[in-house]
C-alpha cells in the first residue's frame, strides 16, 4: 500500500474527527452519527454525481462501496491500535509492531485488489479509474471546508 493511501486513510479519519469537533462546538447536542450520516449522504451525491451513475449501476455499485468503506474502516481500526510510543517500545514491542504493520499493509492491498475486481464486475473501468479519483477529490474538499470553519472560527 503506498505512502499516498494510507495518508488518505489518516486524513478521513482527521476529517471526520475535526469535522466532529466542529460541528460539536456549534451544536453539543449534535449526535456523532448525524455527522456520519451527513457525510455518507454527501459522498452519496457526490459519487453519484461526478461518476454519472444510473439507477441501475447505482444499485449494483453502492451495496459493494459501503462494504468497501466497511472493510476500509476496520483496518484503520488496526492502526489505532498500534503503539504510540515509540521511545518506550522494547525490542519485542518492536518486533510486534513491525509484523502488524507488514499485515495490516498486506491486508489494505488484499482489499484494494479485491474490491478493484468487485467494482469492474458493477461499473465500467472507466467509471472505477473515477472512482479512486473522486475518492481523492471528496476527501479534499471535505477537508479544505473543515480548514475554512476552522479558520472562521478562529477568527469569530
Amino acid at each position: 500500500m503506498s505512502k499516498t493511501t494510507l495518508k488518505g486513510y489518516i486524513l478521513a479519519t482527521v476529517l471526520i474527527i475535526v469535522g466532529s469537533m466542529t460541528v460539536f462546538a456549534q451544536n453539543p447536542d449534535y449526535k456523532r452519527g448525524e455527522v456520519h450520516e451527513k457525510i455518507k449522504a454527501e459522498k452519496i451525491a457526490y459519487f453519484t454525481d461526478k461518476l454519472d451513475l444510473n439507477e441501475e449501476e447505482a444499485k449494483k455499485f453502492w451495496p459493494v462501496f459501503n462494504q468497501y468503506e466497511k472493510e476500509k474502516m476496520e483496518i484503520f481500526k488496526r492502526y489505532k491500535e498500534t503503539p504510540k510510543a515509540y521511545t518506550s517500545m522494547s525490542d519485542a514491542d518492536a518486533d510486534q509492531f513491525l509484523k502488524n504493520m507488514v499485515d495490516i499493509k498486506e491486508r489494505e492491498f488484499q482489499i484494494e485488489k479485491e474490491y478493484v475486481s468487485k467494482f469492474r464486475k458493477v461499473l465500467a473501468p472507466k467509471k472505477v479509474a473515477g472512482l479512486y479519483y473522486y475518492e481523492r477529490e471528496f476527501k479534499k474538499e471535505v477537508l479544505e471546508r473543515v480548514r475554512h470553519r476552522m479558520q472562521k472560527k478562529t477568527e469569530d
